[in-house]
């Protein structure tokens, strides 16, 4: 059974995703992707499940298919608290994104 605030969280995602898209059609900067992974380390891989990451052009060329987790770090991770979320445990992960390359969460 899903939660209340589950259900929400993903309504709030998705409707996220939807805009950023549709700017992105009418300005083709990068990519957004929903619900990945990105890498925070190496030596052991490390890797961080994450609601949505934003891609530049630049890092990501349009329409180029990526296998796996991109080697670089994405431009933007966006993340989506829920009410269980806690101050401490969201500080220690930004702190991992900035520590693993990404400046902007």
């Amino acid at each position: 059974m899903i939660s209340a605030t589950a259900f929400r969280r993903g309504r709030v995602h998705a409707n996220m995703l939807v805009e950023i898209e549709h700017f992105l059609r009418a300005n083709p900067l990068g990519t957004v992707v929903g619900t990945t992974g990105v890498r925070i380390g190496e030596s052991p891989d490390s890797v961080r499940e994450v609601a949505s990451t934003y891609w530049s052009k630049e890092k990501i060329p349009l329409g180029e298919e990526v296998i796996g987790y991109p080697p670089m770090p994405p431009d933007l991770v966006i993340e989506i608290l829920s009410s269980s979320s806690n101050f401490a445990q969201m500080r220690e992960t930004i702190r991992e994104y900035f520590t693993s390359g990404i400046h902007i969460v």
